[in-house]
């Protein structure tokens, strides 16, 4: 439960290897989220707000590469054996 559901950001970001990723942006609509100038759209259901600051929480294997979706620019990949850990820059927010 506080792996899926951490009731603070500090926990969020100190549970799990690697840790969650915390973007602060803005709630700009229903399932739409603004991380400086790039807006995503959140997944279906998401409990968010219409229009306020936020913070959006995602865990690391939650997310994949592919040719749509959230425009990551990938800054560098870490080799770890069977595993890949990417890093990189969603707007101004590290992913």
């Amino acid at each position: 439960e506080v792996y899926a559901r951490p009731a603070t950001t500090f926990v969020a970001g100190f549970i799990g290897s690697p840790p969650m990723n915390l973007l602060e942006g803005q709630a700009t609509g229903p399932g739409r989220y603004a991380v400086g100038d790039v807006e995503i759209d959140l997944p279906a259901g998401a409990n968010a707000p219409v229009s306020a600051a936020v913070i959006l929480g995602v865990r690391p294997e939650h997310l994949s590469l592919g040719t749509s979706g959230w425009p990551l620019v990938v800054e560098m990949v870490e080799v770890l054996g069977a595993e890949r850990l990417i890093y990189g820059k969603l707007g101004a927010s590290s992913v």
